[in-house]
């Protein structure tokens, strides 16, 4: 018995390719019952596609410890714009990023508190950097964004919102950070050649 070529989609029933249909070789036609873009999409509404992200990156990182919840990732990727440049937030774009490298910080902790959403584009730039070093390389991450950004970080923080002011302090508080692990590890890197 030769294997169909077209299948009709339980979910939005319209007939579409057996290639549009995830293989499953122990039934009978060879492919599920649902399509992949109804799978995708049911996925992303029930939070199983953040789980499995989330699983995925823990097994990467080996001991990273997750303490957020999937309703807490889904409000962090319900934000429209990137924490750091203001782009707009799509699907295929989205993503979230340490503000803290894991490896820096909070003992290799997942916490809500040190997690923003951003475009892929400025995940991948940041990358381990500290945020105010990744501010000042940066020609996407301005200064009205980045007070913007450590007001908001701060509030999130407090769990408070900020006043203007406080974000103006907390942005020269994350400079002044960065500059002293810099110079910290200048220290350590002279102790370590000396």
């Amino acid at each position: 018995m030769s294997k169909p070529q077209t299948v009709i989609c339980r979910v939005c029933q319209l007939e579409k390719p057996t290639d549009d249909f995830r293989r499953q070789s122990h039934l009978e036609r060879g492919v599920d019952n649902e399509c992949n873009e109804c799978r995708k999409k049911r996925r992303q509404a029930n939070g199983e596609y953040l789980r499995e992200r989330a699983r995925k990156y823990q097994k990467r990182k080996g001991d990273a410890i997750m303490l957020i919840t999937v309703e807490q990732l889904e409000s962090l990727l319900t934000n429209h714009s990137c924490s750091y440049c203001g782009e707009p937030l799509t699907n295929e774009n989205a993503t979230i990023d340490h503000v803290y490298p894991l490896s820096q910080s909070y003992g290799g902790v997942n916490i809500v508190e040190n997690i923003v959403s951003v475009c892929r584009s400025c995940n991948s730039s940041k990358a381990s950097d500290h945020v105010a070093d990744f501010y000042r390389r940066s020609d996407k991450f301005t200064t009205e964004l980045f007070q913007a950004f450590a007001r908001s970080y701060g509030s999130r923080l407090l769990g408070r919102e900020l006043s203007e002011l406080e974000g103006r302090h907390m942005a020269r508080n994350l400079i002044e950070e960065a500059e002293e692990l810099r110079r910290n590890a200048e220290r350590k890197d002279a102790a370590v050649n000396e």
